[in-house]
């Protein structure tokens, strides 16, 4: 799963400032423990010291409004009567806090002194009402602390992302062939101006291999017309002389059938070259009349050519409508191929919206003798089919809107579905 930078800052800055406070409210919770101990103890001590002051050998017993001490000689047997209330069952060494049902809190002390034994007891439980009282505040301060954390993480992640996510929606709107188009180069990072600067460097070096790309295709298109024009030309003017055997006209119809393909397929290899719609215009046909076309114009060239393929499962999408010239092109590529690399039938069937062919070749998951491994289907299949490849037909596919797909299990023969709706 993938999440743009901006929520992953803001979940960054959010969970670090959550960590921050959680760490923060325990810090100060075992400081005020520490205190709150460390100030008990020291005013325990205080107050033995006081009371020991006192001491003169005898029973006696001290009480203030939170305070409570006695001594008890060590010549004395201790009478638990004579104790105060709080220190019954009590023997020293013993320091220890006690909670009362009324809601008291007392902190006793027994210490064993070398003339006795000396008990006392505070009560602290106006400090730990305080306490009580301090934590709504507390827990409240706590909430608006994470609060404030959200919405400056959600702040902040968004002025951080601002310019980032400007040059992705800058990228995004950049059209392939669009000239001119340049991205802004006015941010304010250094990175991001960098990758801007960057970027429109690669622009102008790719708008300029297009315009040479062009200029070539341009030229090749003249190139490639003309040898066409000047043979077509020179079959018009032996037909005009009249002086030709039966023969010789079945060999010019070839020659003249032979110029129109080529011609056909110029314009076909120009349009995919030139990666625009804009071309002349092309005769739309069924798929099956093309597949005949193909079937027959291979027949005239190879003798067993109208024997091993066969036409099977005549269905509805033999009367699909393509563009003649790319989809003659597309289907003579792959007949052509699987009749010189292949042996046995090869069969074209047609279902409710695409087109199979299957041969009896070894499949395109045949085992390299060199590797000992698999091969890619794409990579063996370009390199058996030859020629214009299995690229050149998937350029068409996605020219006509088609989708091909290959199965072709190892040892099986070849398969290659071509799928008119996607």
């Amino acid at each position: 799963m993938s999440y743009s930078i901006s929520h992953r800052i803001y979940r960054g800055f959010l969970i670090s400032g959550i960590i921050y406070t959680v760490s923060i409210y325990i810090l100060v919770y075992l400081l005020d423990y520490d205190i709150e101990r460390t100030m008990l103890s020291a005013g325990m001590a205080q107050q033995q010291a006081f009371y020991a002051r006192k001491i003169d050998g005898s029973f006696h017993t001290w009480e203030t409004a939170d305070t409570v001490a006695t001594f008890i000689p060590a010549t004395t047997a201790a009478d638990t009567q004579q104790l105060p209330q709080v220190f019954h069952g009590l023997t020293p060494p013993f320091q220890d806090e006690f909670e009362y049902p009324d809601g008291r809190t007392v902190l006793v002390s027994v210490k064993q002194m070398p003339n006795g034994a000396f008990y006392i007891a505070r009560d602290i439980s106006l400090l730990e009402q305080r306490e009580l009282a301090h934590l709504p505040a507390f827990a409240a301060f706590g909430v608006f602390i994470i609060l404030l954390v959200f919405v400056l993480s959600r702040q902040i992640s968004k002025r951080l992302s601002e310019p980032l996510v400007r040059l992705v929606e800058n990228i995004r709107h950049l059209e392939p062939g669009s000239q001119g188009h340049r991205l802004p180069e006015d941010f304010k990072d250094q990175e991001l101006k960098a990758i801007a600067t960057t970027m429109n460097k690669f622009l102008d070096s790719l708008e300029e291999h297009i315009k040479r790309e062009k200029s070539l295709i341009s030229m090749t298109s003249h190139e490639l017309r003309t040898p066409v024009t000047v043979i077509s030309g020179a079959v018009e003017i032996l037909e005009k002389r009249n002086r030709l055997t039966e023969d010789d006209r079945k060999t010019l119809g070839r020659i003249r059938q032979t110029c129109n393909d080529m011609r056909s397929n110029t314009e076909a290899l120009l349009l995919l070259a030139r990666h625009t719609d804009t071309h002349v215009k092309q005769n739309n046909q069924t798929v099956i009349t093309t597949v005949n076309h193909v079937k027959n114009e291979l027949a005239h060239a190879r003798e067993d050519a109208g024997l091993r393929i066969k036409l099977t499962n005549t269905g509805k999408a033999a009367m699909y409508m393509a563009d003649s010239a790319l989809s003659h092109m597309l289907f003579r590529n792959l007949l052509d191929n699987a009749l010189r690399h292949t042996g046995g039938k090869i069969r074209v069937g047609f279902t409710e919206d695409s087109v199979f062919i299957e041969d009896e070749g070894h499949g395109f998951a045949a085992i390299n003798p060199d590797r000992d491994q698999p091969v890619q289907a794409e990579t063996h299949a370009t390199a058996e089919y030859g020629g214009l490849g299995l690229s050149i037909v998937t350029m068409i596919a996605e020219k006509l809107g088609w989708k091909v797909h290959i199965d072709s299990p190892s040892g099986a023969g070849n398969r290659i579905v071509i799928v008119f709706k996607p």
